[in-house]
């Protein structure tokens, strides 16, 4: 009787150390993205700029998709819509491609200056409107809790974090945005 229990301990222990390796094994090879969207300072210009800094923090290789493979992201709103993916992120991101190169190791992470800040501001204003005309059910609460997303080329979506300077930016363009079109719809009533 004791030799079965100890055969079962030890089958039960030899299947329990497979599937711990096999979960090791995997939990290696996945891609993580770390992005994150801030405002700098170029080398070669004083202006600041808009700048996607984009880095891998696992050993495999990954490349973004091919353009669009930046979204603002709506909560409770599906992926990929069309008014979502308008960005100047993505149009940089389209012409300078192939000097940015394709793959994202842990040695060579991604920076993309995008635009500087004044060009962005002007170019996320534009982009408000498309996004806040599709959004039927609590349109001002859910724009104040906009976040962003970039797809790589096996459609997997990583979060892009805001730097505190960055996040206030948008968080500041967004309740313009909100304050002048209550004033708008305000003087229309009149």
């Amino acid at each position: 009787m004791l030799d079965r229990i100890i055969s079962a301990v030890a089958a039960t222990s030899t299947f329990a150390a497979v599937v711990v390796a096999l979960y090791l094994a995997r939990r290696s090879e996945a891609v993580r993205l770390r992005a994150l969207l801030s405002i700098g300072v170029s080398g070669t210009d004083p202006s600041q700029l808009v700048i996607l800094q984009i880095y891998n923090t696992r050993v495999r290789g990954v490349s973004l998709a091919p353009p669009p493979c930046f979204e603002w992201r709506v909560p409770f709103r599906r992926q990929r819509q069309p008014e979502t993916m308008i960005s100047s992120i993505n149009s940089v991101y389209s012409i300078n491609r192939g000097k940015l190169g394709h793959d994202i190791t842990v040695t060579a992470p991604m920076k993309i200056e995008v635009t500087d800040i004044d060009t962005f501001r002007t170019q996320f204003t534009r982009v408000l409107p498309c996004i806040e005309e599709k959004l039927r059910y609590f349109p001002t609460t859910r724009l104040k809790r906009l976040k962003a997303v970039i797809y790589t080329n096996d459609d997997r979506r990583f979060r892009v974090a805001f730097s505190n300077a960055m996040a206030g930016e948008i968080r500041r363009l967004i309740n313009d945005y909100l304050r002048n079109k209550t004033n708008d719809t305000r003087r229309c009533r009149r």
